[in-house]
């Protein structure tokens, strides 16, 4: 017999997977995902980075921590203490099954997406991971709510731009990019797991684990082109299994085993039926974030209409409404938007007109979008 909050998780998964979202994956991918696939998983809620806890725990040892950062930040890696420049090196030797070909691919998509790509991860990809109460957990713990949605914007997008480069110093910036990301999981993952009595690993499993990693990869990566598809961004079957590999490639320098890690939306959605099935219900936190990425309405430089800018929150609104189903939006408190159908016909429009355009021109505007934005989540 369940309980009633098991009866309530059953519910919203059967909803989710047969209804909502996870319908509309299934679809995309034509897969029919099963459970039985995934029974030896179970206990990779519990599997992290330890090699970047142990450097992060001896740092904090020897305070050094902070002058480690700044370092990583400066890419001076002669200043790194020894178990940091083994990490790196360790990173750094690319693996056999890197297809520098598909990083290409997948990278140019991402660049030549534009400000629909920045709207997508937004509005779909980090509103729809708001939703998942282990993904918010670790934020909430480490004051990120009190820092407020337009610095967590800052970082990830930050973070996106960094991963997402072609130019010939593209590997050394993701490197950089991705060793400092992964100290700062193991330093946080080391900060909430100091108090048992808040964080209790037997019920909410270890924060930022392995499985975790790989579900917030795939919200950039089946997420994130499934939202570019609804809004007529075109994409080829090469370029959409070139985000899949860089982010595969990106996640295996996070401290993730590649096997794990998946190479298609057909590997994906199996996997995300797995890793939904044994999520709990969103919270108040999850409300609290959502809410407040949506009342973040920074005036975007890059579009040069005051009319446009000071009712951008109905065109992050009207997004969130498209791409996310019902149930997402009803739990997390999403309003619903004015002239949505009207932004999203002319969202669409534009995405389709812009996709039409040379490779080389969508990449070098895509980039100057992604710039400019960055720059206004900076701020002065």
């Amino acid at each position: 017999m369940l309980t009633d909050q098991e009866k309530r998780l059953e519910d919203k998964f059967s909803y989710f997977w047969n209804e909502g979202l996870g319908k509309e994956f299934k679809d995309w991918a034509n897969v029919n995902p099963n459970l039985s696939e995934f029974e030896t998983y179970d206990d990779l809620f519990v599997e992290y980075d330890t090699i970047g806890d142990q450097i992060v725990l001896d740092a904090f040892k020897n305070d050094s921590f902070s002058e480690i950062m700044k370092n990583l930040s400066k890419e001076d890696d002669q200043s790194l203490p020894n178990d940091v420049k083994n990490l790196l090196s360790q990173m750094e030797d690319t693996p056999e099954w890197v297809n520098q070909n598909l990083l290409k691919l997948g990278t140019q998509l991402s660049q030549r997406s534009g400000l629909t790509g920045l709207v997508v991860l937004r509005n779909f990809s980090l509103l729809g991971g708001y939703y998942y109460s282990s993904l918010t957990k670790p934020l909430i713990f480490t004051g990120s709510l009190e820092k407020g949605a337009k610095q967590r914007l800052f970082y990830t997008l930050s973070f996106w731009i960094d991963v997402n480069r072609i130019e010939t110093d593209a590997k050394k910036t993701r490197l950089y990019a991705c060793l400092k990301t992964r100290l700062i999981h193991s330093a946080s993952r080391l900060m909430i797991l100091k108090d048992k009595t808040k964080w209790d690993p037997g019920i909410s499993g270890i924060p930022i684990n392995i499985m975790d990693m790989v579900a917030t990869s795939i919200g950039f990566t089946l997420y994130f082109l499934y939202g570019l598809k609804k809004l007529n961004l075109s994409f080829t079957n090469e370029e959409e299994l070139g985000v899949f590999h860089l982010w595969k490639y990106v996640t295996w320098q996070l401290g993730v085993p590649a096997e794990l890690i998946p190479n298609n939306k057909q590997e994906a959605v199996n996997f995300f039926y797995y890793w939904t099935h044994k999520q709990e219900l969103p919270n108040e936190d999850s409300i609290k974030l959502a809410n407040a990425l949506l009342d973040e309405n920074t005036n975007l430089s890059l579009i040069k209409s005051d009319f446009i800018n000071k009712n951008i929150r109905s065109i992050h609104g009207s997004v969130a409404n498209y791409l996310l189903d019902k149930q997402t939006k009803t739990d997390l408190q999403i309003p619903e938007t004015r002239f949505k159908n009207l932004i999203i016909g002319l969202l669409k429009t534009g995405s389709y007109l812009f996709s039409k355009g040379s490779t080389a021109n969508q990449i070098q505007k895509g980039n100057e979008a992604h710039q400019l934005v960055l720059n206004d989540y900076k701020g002065p």
